[in-house]
């Protein structure tokens, strides 16, 4: 027991049980959560290692079983992970390296993997490779390893050599499972700064040129930079390994035809050219 003093701070690690009681005088405290990354390497394989499993999995259907829980303690293949992934840091990371914020922003933001930055999915292609390819060192080390998915028991290193053959399919899908996820969970804000918030804001800032000018001439008139994107309020995804495709924006999901996907990447996408 501790008993903690005007001005005090007590670091408890992630996971720490603890509880707080006071004496006779009232008392006040703060706490103070540091947010973990949560869409890391770790979590993006365990949500295709599913995958390995079941094939057929569809990204709603995964979500919707709460079966998407790389932080359960009590799941026997996150315990796993945790295990075999101490050795490895790159497991505790954002796909892409660099920033935290431009990493999350490049992970969660895009409406779909078309939309991604032409140089984002070579990138994090070879960190997944570089990742399997250490996973596969390891596991033998750690002896025979089973776990329950899909109500089998399963060689945990089986499912990494398939996952290594399929990462080129499995990869675009954990990725789209990661912003699907996102929506309802992360309520941050990670889309990249534009000039125009909406047609109203960019009237207000270049009356004349939406009055007077020739919609020919338009895109000629206004800076190269500038361009229209959606508004950072909105999170949208764009789910389209389903028949027929879906829209969610924020929390609504709308039905989309194969004749709106088009204009639907165009509207709502940001990186994409």
């Amino acid at each position: 027991e501790v008993l903690m003093q005007q001005g005090d701070v007590m670091y408890l690690p992630y996971g720490t049980l603890h509880q707080a009681s006071t004496s006779s005088d009232y008392s006040m405290h703060l706490t103070v959560n540091i947010e973990r990354q949560y869409y890391v390497w770790l979590a993006l394989i365990f949500a295709m290692i599913h995958k390995v499993a079941k094939p057929d999995l569809t990204i709603e259907a995964f979500l919707a079983s709460n079966e998407f829980a790389p932080d359960d303690e009590e799941n026997d293949l996150y315990r796993l992970m945790l295990t075999v992934s101490s050795s490895l840091p790159l497991m505790h990371r954002l796909p892409g390296g660099g920033q935290v914020g431009r990493s999350s922003r490049l992970l969660l933001t895009p409406l779909c993997n078309e939309d991604l930055p032409a140089e984002y999915l070579p990138s994090v292609k070879s960190q997944l490779k570089e990742l399997l390819t250490s996973l596969l060192t390891i596991l033998p080390e750690h002896g025979p390893m089973e776990v329950l998915l899909d109500g089998r028991r399963m060689p945990m290193l089986k499912l990494v050599k398939q996952l290594q053959k399929k990462s080129e399919d499995l990869l675009p899908w954990a990725l789209q499972l990661a912003r699907v996820h996102s929506i309802k969970h992360a309520g941050l804000q990670l889309q990249k700064p534009h000039l125009f918030e909406s047609l109203s804001s960019a009237r207000k800032l270049h009356h004349e040129l939406f009055t007077r000018a020739k919609l020919d001439d338009f895109p000629a008139k206004i800076s190269g930079k500038a361009s229209f994107v959606r508004r950072s309020a909105l999170r949208a995804v764009l789910l389209d390994d389903v028949i027929p495709a879906r829209l969610i924006m924020n929390n609504q999901v709308l039905p989309v035809t194969p004749q709106q996907l088009s204009a639907v990447r165009y509207c709502l996408g940001l990186y994409s050219e």
